[in-house]
């Protein structure tokens, strides 16, 4: 089984809109939910699971060492977009 997410990543001090502030911010500066995933995955992966996740273009490396910190024997891979931001965190067996 893999696992991709798409969760609310940004820190409420960016941002200022009409959205419900539940729909576009997280706590601990975004990484809340982050966190959560890292920690309760291993209950859901097989041995051969992975994790895909967007991220923030500025939590790659915090993102990263929250799987890592999880997963120490995993490979953790920070990817980046067009632009060449930091947009998603992979996890896989290398």
């Amino acid at each position: 089984r893999d696992l991709h997410s798409f969760p609310t990543r940004r820190s409420s001090d960016l941002w200022q809109t009409s959205e419900p502030h539940m729909a576009l911010f997280a706590e601990e500066d975004g990484y809340a939910v982050y966190r959560k995933i890292a920690e309760q995955a291993g209950d859901y992966l097989t041995e051969k699971g992975k994790i895909y996740l967007e991220i923030g273009y500025k939590q790659g490396d915090g993102v990263g060492e929250l799987l890592k910190k999880s997963f120490p024997q995993k490979r953790i891979r920070v990817l980046q977009d067009q632009f060449g931001k930091d947009r998603m965190v992979a996890m896989d067996n290398g």
